[in-house]
């Protein structure tokens, strides 16, 4: 049997979130990615994990350091594990177009304004010096100094990811169409990834979802519409 796994790497938190992680990290998150993926397939004996996120910026020049880690991580994985054959790629390419790389999937751009709704707490320790106020100024894009000329835009930039989705959505009715895989995992936390797990579970493969922990936004009603599609949850 042939396995894909399609990967949403950040979404899944193999590594701490506030702050950037070390090498040893990297790899950790990477073998026990791996180790799940292949427990989920047991009867592959050939597993392609491909790693969805934000891996270059304009250039191929303008390196993205996750990018560098985790190809270390790549070469340092076993590429046999038992009796199945393990390839791990970044997927920074349509499954159908190795040659096309796809640039700018990491971009930085300045904040306008913040879409929150600041709300004062009943438990404020100091309601009479709260800086509160001053939140809801940069929310609203400006300095609460009301002579400051200067705007949250000039002062922030927010790294986003962009083509990620979408590009595993691709990939997955690629291999649908295409019946290159008898099964696939779909590896992710994310409920924007919904819409691709109903498809995979109507193709005729052998689809599991596998999520790294309790993950909120699928909660009992999308859960629910897996188990009437006879989708496998698998959760760690």
């Amino acid at each position: 049997m042939i396995a894909y796994c399609l990967a949403d790497v950040f979404n899944l938190e193999l590594w701490p979130r506030d702050r950037s992680p070390v090498q040893p990290e990297v790899d950790e998150g990477l073998r026990e990615l791996v180790g799940q993926v292949n427990s989920a397939v047991p009867s592959a004996i050939e597993v392609t994990i491909r790693l969805y996120g934000g891996w270059h910026r304009e250039t191929l020049q303008a390196p993205v350091d996750m990018r560098h880690m985790l190809d270390r991580a790549i070469e340092n994985n076993p590429k046999k594990v038992r009796a199945q054959r393990i390839r791990v790629q970044l997927a920074d390419h349509p499954i159908w177009d190795p040659g096309t790389l796809l640039l700018r999937s990491l971009r930085e751009s300045p904040v306008e304004r913040l879409n929150l709704r600041p709300a004062q707490s009943k438990d404020c320790a100091s309601p009479n010096t709260c800086t509160l106020e001053a939140l809801r100024s940069w929310c609203a894009g400006r300095c609460p100094e009301r002579h400051c000329s200067v705007r949250l835009r000039d002062i922030t930039l927010l790294k986003r990811q962009k083509m990620v989705d979408t590009l595993l959505t691709a990939d997955a009715m690629t291999i649908i169409h295409a019946r290159l895989a008898h099964a696939v995992v779909l590896a992710s936390n994310d409920a924007d990834m919904v819409p691709a797990l109903l498809a995979l579970s109507a193709s005729g493969l052998e689809p599991t979802h596998l999520r790294r922990r309790v993950a909120p936004g699928f909660g009992d009603t999308y859960d629910a519409l897996f188990h009437e599609a006879d989708l496998q949850i698998r959760q760690w």
